[in-house]
């Protein structure tokens, strides 16, 4: 029994201006956007549009060509000019390429994980591993609870306030918030 897969096509449409889109053009820009459709293949087929317009100048060999992809969050546009029409297109396609590599960087939030800091951090964690020899005998945490004390030891400033926001929002009426302060042990 064959199961039968339909393939997903992305809508485009071309539009030109003085100039005509003939058969071996549409092949060359099928080929150039091809390049995008990679980069497109994680949103959902139907919220993605790409609108080519290409554009000769009346009166001198000058070929412009503009892109504007619709993708579910942003517009991307990309215009550029050259003497030639795939030359000017390839451009565009390029410059379109470096505006979603950078939407899809944004949307995956990589500026908060390649930040320069995190990544030295990131370095030192995967450098760290175990010492050569064990702590000397009686120092360092010898059961389980002292494991435990030391663990809630260092995070007691965090633990607190997390306890106390809990509280302030989650337990106490409103009308009962001022009255609930929780002292830190001195």
């Amino acid at each position: 029994m064959k199961t039968e897969t339909k393939l997903e096509t992305l809508p485009w449409n071309l539009v030109t201006k003085h100039l005509h889109g003939h058969e071996l053009l549409r092949k060359k820009l099928r080929q150039k956007i091809s390049k995008l459709e990679r980069h497109l293949k994680h949103f959902p087929p139907d919220t993605v549009h790409l609108h080519i317009a290409l554009e000769r100048h009346p009166k001198k060999e000058r070929y412009t060509a503009a892109l504007t992809l619709r993708v579910p969050s942003n517009i991307l546009r990309g215009e550029k000019s050259g003497p030639d029409v795939i030359k000017a297109f390839d451009d565009t396609v390029k410059a379109l390429l470096r505006e979603l590599e950078s939407l899809k960087a944004e949307l995956r939030r990589d500026t908060f994980w390649k930040r320069k800091g995190r990544r030295e951090q990131m370095h030192q964690l995967k450098a760290a591993g175990f010492a050569a020899q064990p702590q000397p005998e009686g120092t360092g945490p010898q059961n389980l609870g002292d494991v435990i004390r030391e663990l809630l030891g260092s995070h007691y400033t965090r633990l607190l306030r997390y306890v106390r926001r809990q509280l302030w929002h989650d337990v106490a009426p409103p009308r009962y918030r001022a009255t609930l302060l929780i002292r830190a042990p001195s």
